[in-house]
C-alpha cells in the first residue's frame, strides 16, 4: 500500500515529472516514484523539499530525480557516480536557467535582477524497496520514520537542528553529505517520509508520543487528496500545535506499508 500527498497535485508523479508552471503553482516540493509496476511495492521513492531562498529549486529537484532514477539510489553513495549525477544535472539545469531567467526576473528593477541567486538547492529523503529489504538515503532535514508493531524508529536524519544541508547546483556534493540506513521490510511495517513542515514537531517527541502522532497522521493523510491534507494540517494548527508550519512551508508526505501475514 502506498500513499503520497502534497499541497499541489502536480508535485507528485509516477515515473516522470509532470509539467510544472511556476506562475500557477508555488509548491517547491517534489515526490517522484518509480516502481517495478503500478501494483508493485518494489521501487524507488524520492521526496524533495526545495530551498525557498534559491532559484527554481523545484526544477532542480525534478532534474535530479531523473538522473537518480536512471542510475539507482546506491549511486548517491558512490563518489564517482554521484559526481556524474551532479554534473549531468547541473548541465541541464543551467540550460533551463538560461532559457527561463527572463521569466524569473520579468518586472524586476535592475538592481533586484542582480540579487537573484544563480543556484538552486533542495533536500532529499529517499527510499528503495527490494522485496524484504529497504534502503533509506537522506540529505537535509526531511525525515524517515519506520513504525513496527511495537515501536517507532526515527531513522534519518540522525541529528536535527543547526545547519541544514542541501544538494546545491553550485556546489558539488560528497557521499559524506548523505546519511543512509538499511533494514528488513516486513509485513505490518509502515515507512513514512516527511518534509520538515510535517516532521519538525514529531521528531522532537518521546517514542510513545511519536507513535501516537504518526498514527494520527497516517490515519488522516493516507489516501487523502490535497484539500483533505490541508484541512488536517490547519486543524493541527488551530488546536495549538505551533510546530506545524503550514503558513510558511510546503508540506509533503509519502507512506508505504507492506501487507501480508
Amino acid at each position: 500500500v502506498m500513499s503520497a500527498g502534497s499541497f499541489s497535485d502536480s508535485a507528485i508523479s509516477e515515473g516522470e515529472s509532470k509539467v510544472y508552471k511556476q506562475q500557477d503553482d508555488s509548491n517547491q516540493d517534489v515526490i517522484v516514484m518509480k516502481r517495478d509496476s503500478k501494483t508493485a511495492i518494489n521501487g524507488l521513492y524520492l521526496v524533495f523539499d526545495g530551498v525557498s531562498r534559491s532559484t527554481l529549486p523545484r526544477q532542480w529537484a525534478e532534474i535530479l530525480a531523473k538522473k537518480i532514477i536512471k542510475r539507482g539510489l546506491n549511486s548517491l553513495l558512490d563518489e564517482t557516480k554521484l559526481g556524474e549525477i551532479w554534473r549531468d544535472s547541473v548541465g541541464e539545469f543551467e540550460e533551463y536557467m538560461r532559457d527561463n531567467r527572463p521569466k524569473i526576473t520579468d518586472g524586476m528593477m535592475e538592481w533586484m535582477k542582480k540579487s537573484v541567486p544563480d543556484f538552486a538547492a533542495t533536500t532529499l529523503v529517499a527510499l528503495e524497496i527490494k522485496d524484504d529489504r529497504a534502503s533509506l538515503v537522506c540529505h537535509g532535514d526531511s525525515c524517515a520514520f519506520v513504525i513496527g508493531r511495537d515501536n517507532v524508529r526515527h531513522f534519518l536524519p540522525k541529528e536535527i537542528g543547526g545547519y541544514v544541508s542541501s544538494i546545491r547546483s553550485d556546489l558539488e556534493p560528497s557521499i559524506h553529505d548523505f546519511e543512509t540506513a538499511k533494514f528488513e521490510f516486513t509485513s505490518g511495517v509502515d515507512i513514512i517520509l516527511l518534509t520538515d513542515g510535517y516532521s519538525d514537531p514529531i521528531h522532537k517527541l518521546e517514542p510513545v508520543a511519536q507513535r501516537k502522532r504518526l498514527s494520527e497522521l497516517i490515519e488522516a493523510l493516507e489516501d487523502a487528496d490535497s484539500e483533505s491534507a490541508m484541512q488536517y494540517t490547519k486543524r493541527m494548527i488551530s488546536e495549538g500545535d505551533k510546530g506545524f508550519r503550514f503558513e510558511h512551508d510546503d508540506m509533503s508526505y509519502l507512506i508505504v506499508r507492506k501487507l501480508g501475514g
